[in-house]
């Protein structure tokens, strides 16, 4: 008898490893109406987030419009406001990224004004990411106005230079095109230090947006499976996280 009871535990221990159970992070929909959806974010995009019901992780997918979220809190701690403004009837989400050739800063690929990255961005970074923002600005306009003068500096001078010498060496009377070469050889020189200047100022400037833009990036969430063996509410059981 006493076998048999052990026969039918080892039994019901083996049935319960097959048992897969899935267990799911709640993240927090807040409707624009105030009605709040717990939730299991699935995927978004530009103009719909798609979504299963958290007390039914294997029921269907539901869609709702970007425009009637007002926020989504993730089961990570991250979160961000959507409704913000007439300009931007809601803030995007997804990856944010920089253009370091135009200054412009955009989040799932809509660019948006500086000032509306707060609401991604701790205070810190914030005010980090607008000041090396600005001071990357300034060193690309120090950059290219001195690569231009730089380079009119040189070509001016050589043409000056060129054209005094083709006077005969026995010109004894003064000489312009020669004393005008040397001055545009030291305004060459001026616009090669105000281009110098500007690759010290926007290159670390360039370097804290990249790394605020990458720890922002790196904080959103990620669902990432994971299988394994453990306690669960019905014995042992294999357990699917996601």
């Amino acid at each position: 008898m006493c076998t048999m009871k052990r026969l039918i535990t080892i039994i019901s221990i083996l049935i319960s490893i097959t048992v897969f159970q899935t267990v799911s992070a709640q993240d927090i929909i807040t409707r624009t109406d105030g009605n709040v959806i717990e939730a299991i974010v699935v995927e978004i995009d530009e103009d719909e987030l798609e979504y299963k019901l958290f007390d039914k992780p294997h029921g269907p997918n539901h869609d709702i419009s970007i425009k009637d979220i007002l926020s989504i809190s993730y089961e990570n701690g991250w979160s961000v406001d959507l409704q913000y403004g007439e300009e931007y009837p809601y803030l995007p989400l997804g990856r944010m990224n920089y253009n370091i050739w135009n200054g412009d800063a955009s989040v799932a690929g809509v660019t948006l004004d500086k000032s509306y990255f707060a609401k991604y961005l701790p205070s810190k970074d914030y005010y980090s990411f607008r000041t090396a923002h600005v001071f990357s600005r300034i060193g690309k306009g120090f950059l290219m106005a001195g690569t231009g003068v730089a380079i009119g500096g040189f070509v001016i001078m050589t043409v000056l230079f060129h054209r005094g010498n083709s006077y005969a060496i026995d010109t004894v009377y003064f000489n312009p095109d020669l004393l005008l070469a040397s001055s545009f050889y030291y305004i060459g020189i001026a616009g090669a230090c105000m281009a110098a200047l500007g690759l010290v100022v926007s290159i670390p400037s360039n370097i804290v947006v990249y790394s605020i833009v990458d720890k922002y990036n790196n904080s959103l969430p990620s669902y990432n499976p994971k299988l394994k063996l453990g306690l669960a509410p019905h014995g042992v059981g294999v357990t699917f996280t996601f």
